[in-house]
Formats: C-alpha cells, structure tokens, sequence
C-alpha cells in the first residue's frame, strides 16, 4: 500500500486514477485500488481489508464510481460493525452467492435480494440475543415508490376489477385451450 490518506475526496480519486495505478488506504481499512487499465478506464475497485484473529482477509465492495466514495464508507462502517462481532464478511459475501446459485426460483432470489439491500438486519451480543430491522437507503427509496404504486391502486381498483370481469367472461366463453392468443396471427379457418 502506498499511502494512508484520511482527507479525500471525489476530486483527489479522480486525479490518483489519471496519475496511473492506485493502490491507497481511505482509513479503516478501506482501500482504492486500480490497475493500469482501469485507471485509464477512470475505473477502480473499493476493497476492505481486515484481519479476524491474526488472519488477513478482504473483501471486494465494489467498483468506482458506481460506488461512490461516501457509499464505500459506509458499506465498510457496516461491514465493520460485522467484523467486530466476530463475522469474516467475505465468507459471508461468499455462502450469499453459493446460495444465490443454488436458488432454483424468482421467489428465492427476490427474498436474497431483500435481505441483503432492502432490510438491515442487526444482531446484538446479548441475552437473550437482540436483533432489530431497520430500512436501508435502498429500501426507503422503494419504500416510497410501492407507496406511490399502491396509491395508484386504491385509485384504480374499480377500473382493474372491471376489466378482470370483462376478461374472466370472455375466457368463460372461450375455454382456455381454444383462447386465441392476441399476438398470434389466426390460422385460416379458425374461429373463436
């Protein structure tokens, strides 16, 4: 590593990755790393190192600039909270994906998916154990978006609910194997 620097900004990540390669501590363990291809990209890499025990780890967060530098603070204030626990957060980053893969349904991945970026989930040393929930960023942003969707549908349940009808009898009257599908060009002589 090839520095310590506590007061960085935007502008200073921007001017290392021109300079060339970039291998800078933040603080806490926060590193921005970059090779010589991806500095030319304006492109590097958010890592978090640690040691659990006398064992050095680390763990990818994510890359730049999709990660700003304010989030990669704070996704290594989180994952350090963790560490202090006794959880090697890399392991952990990696039985995530194991589980990922081995998801067979849309349900089981969407339910990974809330769990990691919509709900924080913190576990308190005590007993009995404590845990509380709370809402990420993430999720209070689709906090507020689902509360515009289901303003939408309390203003349109009669309009939806009617139209259901009007698809429901027309189903009635053509059983669903011999439903026409609308995008479909009718075979001649078929009728409905």
């Amino acid at each position: 590593m090839s520095g310590l620097t506590q007061n960085v900004s935007d502008r200073t990540l921007r001017a290392w990755l021109t300079a060339g390669p970039v291998d800078k501590g933040i603080g806490g363990g926060l590193i921005f790393f970059a090779r010589e291809s991806s500095a030319r990209q304006g492109q590097a890499t958010w890592i978090l190192r640690y040691r659990i025990a006398t064992r050095r780890h680390e763990k990818v967060l994510g890359r730049y600039p999709d990660i700003s530098l304010k989030d990669a603070r704070e996704l290594a204030r989180r994952d350090r909270a963790l560490i202090q626990q006794g959880v090697d957060v890399n392991a952990k980053k990696r039985q995530e994906k194991l589980k990922a893969l081995q998801m067979e349904d849309v349900k089981g991945l969407g339910q990974i998916w809330y769990e990691r970026h919509i709900v924080e989930r913190t576990v308190h040393p005590t007993v009995p154990p404590k845990v509380e929930y709370s809402l990420t960023p993430i999720g209070e942003s689709l906090a507020a978006t689902l509360g515009g969707l289901r303003a939408w549908a309390e203003r349109n349940i009669e309009a939806v609910m009617s139209n259901r009808e009007s698809f429901d009898q027309a189903a009635g009257a053509n059983p669903v194997g011999a439903r026409q599908d609308p995008l479909r060009p009718r075979e001649s002589g078929a009728t409905d």
